[in-house]
């Protein structure tokens, strides 16, 4: 197993619920969602209103996204 099948797609991926960020964009006007699950390595958009890519909601230095709970999975 290599990382970033782990955190792409491998077959028991880190869960959607398990990144976080300290701020993500949403846009009212198109209702697109460019939240922390949406960082994922080679992600791609599954849905009508993500983009496949995470976007902070706030434009400073201090910006982050985290993984928590990484774990082995079978």
């Amino acid at each position: 197993m290599n990382v970033p099948d782990f955190l792409v797609s491998g077959s028991n991926p880190v869960p959607d619920e398990k990144f976080t960020a300290s701020s993500s964009y949403y846009s009212n006007y198109d209702l697109i969602d460019h939240g922390p699950s949406e960082a994922r390595l080679n992600n791609t958009p599954q849905i009508v209103h993500t983009r496949g890519v995470w976007a902070a909601g706030t434009a400073n230095l201090s910006q982050y996204i985290q993984v928590t709970d990484f774990k082995k999975r079978k």
